[in-house]
């Protein structure tokens, strides 16, 4: 990142940020750590540049409309507003078309338009959906993949910062351990789901 970094330099204002805490007083499941992160302004267009490291050499990341990636830029946009957004993706070990550093533009408006309409009512509805509770029987359920609460438990796991476990108290590891069984359904189902298809 370190010509990109040059790069915004140049603006009249800059800020760099290196495995930044996000986090957001609308959800306080809404957290997590970004690798790195470029700001910059030169008074009239602010432009963000978020990059994650990806040192994974089986499955290539795409860039454009990742999820994990438009969670980041939402929470660096929470702190400073920006007109330009570039989410990069840098993947050296796994071959894509596009090379090892592939990225999407989008805009801040979109970004808080992808914030109201999708990501904050899906965390409250995995939140506050209390009707549903994984478990072994998962395992037969025929829903599984269309399952709210196994999407967001697998979503939550995909994204998941797993240094943040460290903090977790004793009863907070056994609350998330016990749901690592429905996980793995879920898993299976979409792996089932995608060698069908293919």
């Amino acid at each position: 990142v370190r010509d990109l970094r040059a790069e915004h330099e140049a603006a009249e204002f800059h800020n760099s940020f290196v495995e930044y805490r996000i986090s957001g007083d609308w959800n306080d499941k809404f957290y997590g750590s970004v690798d790195s992160a470029e700001w910059s302004s030169d008074g009239d267009t602010a432009i963000l540049d978020v990059t994650d490291f990806k040192y994974g050499a089986g499955i290539a990341v795409d860039a454009e409309r990742n999820h994990q990636l438009m969670y980041y830029a939402v929470g660096m946009l929470e702190h400073r507003s920006a007109d330009i957004v570039r989410l990069r993706i840098v993947q050296p070990r796994a071959f894509h078309v596009d090379g090892p550093d592939r990225v999407w533009e989008t805009t801040g408006e979109e970004l808080t338009q992808w914030k109201t309409e999708v990501l904050i009512p899906a965390m409250a509805r995995a939140e506050l959906d209390l009707t549903l509770t994984p478990g072994d029987w998962c395992r037969f359920c025929p829903a599984k993949l269309a399952c709210p609460l196994l999407s967001a438990l697998f979503g939550a796991s995909a994204k998941a910062d797993a240094s943040v476990l460290s903090n977790f108290s004793s009863q907070s590891l056994a609350r998330n351990y016990a749901l690592v069984a429905a996980v793995k359904h879920y898993i299976k189902a979409l792996e089932a789901a995608v060698f069908q298809r293919l």
